[in-house]
């Protein structure tokens, strides 16, 4: 059963069910705000690794502030310097391997970055707009 109490009109008076509405500014998040879990498929990331995981940890590290280098899907000497000097920054042990451990504290470090609102995008455009 589906009961509808109301519709969702704009404001000339046309329904938007199915169809949805056109933004009138169009504003893209960063790309680490769209990351899946660093190990969702591994046990771990170190260097000769690539694939979808270690560019998800490529994004993620410089989304936190760390420049992995190199290519986004594969992990390299740069990357693994980058991972050495997240785990010295996070009293982790430095070996430039990404375990559940090392995992867990960039995604932790992560989700600060996206809580943090001046990092969102479309909430600051938004309220810019709405100043004018």
């Amino acid at each position: 059963m589906k009961l509808t109490t109301s519709k969702w009109l704009t404001p000339d008076g046309n329904w938007i069910n199915e169809k949805g509405i056109e933004p009138d500014v169009e504003v893209d998040q960063p790309d680490y705000f769209g990351v899946t879990r660093i190990l969702a498929d591994a046990d771990t990331l170190k260097v000769g690794d690539f694939g979808e995981a270690v560019s998800n940890l490529h994004t993620v590290l410089s989304g936190i502030g760390y420049e992995p280098g190199g290519q986004p899907g594969y992990f390299g000497d740069t990357m693994a310097q980058a991972v050495r000097d997240f785990q010295a920054d996070n009293n982790l042990p430095e070996d430039g391997v990404v375990n559940e451990t090392t995992a867990a504290a960039l995604e932790s470090r992560l989700l600060e970055e996206i809580q943090d609102e001046t990092n969102d995008a479309q909430l600051n455009r938004a309220l810019e707009e709405a100043a004018k």
